[in-house]
């Protein structure tokens, strides 16, 4: 805690207190703060110590508690016992008490973790825990540090099973929907030489993975990279005020800062930009009435162009190229030494539909204004992945589009009831779904559209994994891990 005050008194204390809950039937807990919400003075920090030295590698555990856990990002720094330390923000909103996967480090001497409630989202109301922390010593370096991140087609939207603290209260300051699943094609596929899936090694916390997924529905560019928005520092206030702003980040840490990518990356797999180019803003607009025109195409075109290419925003770098030179720069591939470089996958995006397919609402002209602006984004995404791998960079870029031919939204009659994205979706799919007309991109009369619209299905997300897999067994790509 901090120093006592003038007076010999610490006022942190007031907020330090306990619960017969977690690891063991005990917890600590607090509220997380930050600088300038009097954290400077209430700040508590809690350090887990091992009591023996470890020179290797070895996987740090944390047992988030049921109750008493709520901060979206937890800020845990690993010591590794020669001075060096790391920082990992990780969701304790998770309404469950579990173990779970901080990530693989390699020590050289005694290790210690610890977590204040000093962070970038807090005012005072929010609760974190302190509850149990775990080392399982590994033989050797896992082959596989993989992270996922991205926007909605990265995190897995539309395809379910949605881990608990990405889905969460709607109409609250504390909503989530960054709608992580566990069926989400990172999780689905098989990596070369491996025979089980990403997630299943990462659910049995093989020693041969370390997987970490920050991906977040909703995000654009910039959600990825800035450290604080302003709504996360304000107190947290009306669902009103909260509203507007959360999409594609909520409380979380950006993506970039959430201390995932390092020097042991080996594969990074990301989607991102359809937010930055407002693809739901088209969809809606085509919904509600008959949208094509050439020019309307052509400067949809010039904006997809700008996401993926050079697009600013309030002077900064809010585009694709610049998030591709962001994680080549955290995973250290230029640095000399490091070895193997770390595979980036940008990962495109499927088709939505296709003229001569049956789909309500759009038109044939509209079908076909939809078939082009996702090969243009592709067109547009390989060529940017292509100059930067001219430029030495590690980074390819997997087009799911062939696969996805007839089995977009709409109904493609030589593939009948083959559909692998989700039409325009009126029922509510899980506790961070869109209820209120107000927030959704689509609606329909009082209906509200749920956030899996335009969204692969499992399948489809199988259909992507499967697209990944092909793709890093490719000669040119040749992903192996360590």
């Amino acid at each position: 805690m901090t120093d006592p005050d003038a007076s010999g008194k610490v006022p942190a204390r007031a907020d330090f207190q306990q619960l017969g809950n977690g690891f063991g039937g005990h917890e600590w807990f607090g509220y997380t703060r930050t600088a300038a919400r009097n954290g400077n003075v209430m700040k508590v920090t809690g350090t887990w110590e091992l009591d023996r030295a470890v020179n290797g590698w070895a996987r740090v555990l944390v047992h988030i508690p049921k109750r008493r856990a709520e901060t979206q990002q937890a800020p845990y720094t690993v010591n590794l016992g020669n001075g060096q330390t790391e920082t990992r923000y990780l969701s304790q909103a998770r309404e469950q008490s579990a173990w779970h996967n901080l990530g693989v480090f390699q020590f050289a001497g005694t290790p210690k973790v610890s977590l204040t409630n000093l962070n970038l989202e807090g005012d005072g109301t929010t609760a974190i825990a302190w509850d149990a922390i775990a080392f399982q010593t590994l033989a050797k370096r896992p082959k596989h540090f993989v992270v996922g991140m991205g926007d909605s087609f990265a995190s897995g939207e539309g395809a379910g099973n949605y881990y608990p603290e990405t889905d969460m209260g709607y109409k609250s300051v504390r909503w989530n929907a960054c709608r992580r699943s566990k069926d989400a094609w990172i999780r689905q596929a098989v990596l070369p030489g491996e025979t089980q899936t990403v997630g299943q090694l990462a659910d049995s916390f093989d020693p041969k993975m370390d997987f970490a997924f920050v991906a977040c529905s909703g995000a654009v560019t910039r959600d990825m990279t800035t450290g604080e928005y302003q709504y996360t520092a304000d107190p947290l206030g009306d669902w009103s005020d909260y509203r507007g702003n959360a999409e594609g980040r909520f409380r979380e840490a950006a993506q970039m800062e959430s201390g995932f990518l390092n020097k042991n990356t080996t594969l990074v797999a990301l989607s991102i930009g359809g937010n930055d180019a407002k693809f739901s803003n088209i969809i809606s607009h085509c919904y509600i009435i008959s949208c094509y025109s050439s020019g309307y195409e052509n400067d949809i075109k010039s904006d997809i162009t700008h996401a993926v290419r050079d697009r600013m925003e309030g002077g900064v770098q809010a585009n694709v190229k610049d998030i591709i030179y962001e994680v080549e720069s955290k995973v250290g591939n230029a640095v000399q030494g490091r070895g193997k470089k770390a595979k980036i996958v940008l990962m495109g995006y499927p088709e939505i539909a296709s003229a001569g397919t049956s789909c309500p609402k759009f038109d044939d002209q509209e079908k076909g204004m939809f078939q082009r602006l996702t090969q243009h984004f592709a067109v547009e995404e390989a060529g940017m992945v292509q100059a930067l791998k001219n430029a030495s960079l590690e980074v390819s870029f997997a087009n799911p589009l062939p696969a996805f031919q007839g089995h977009g939204a709409c109904i493609d009659s030589n593939f009948p009831g083959d559909r692998w994205v989700h039409y325009i979706n009126f029922i509510k799919t899980g506790p961070g779904d869109f209820q209120d007309t107000e927030d959704c991109c689509v609606t329909e009369g009082f209906r509200c559209a749920s956030r899996t619209s335009i969204h692969p299905n499992r399948d489809g997300a199988s259909a992507h994994a499967t697209v990944l897999e092909e793709h890093l067994a490719n000669p040119a790509v040749n992903y192996t891990g360590w």
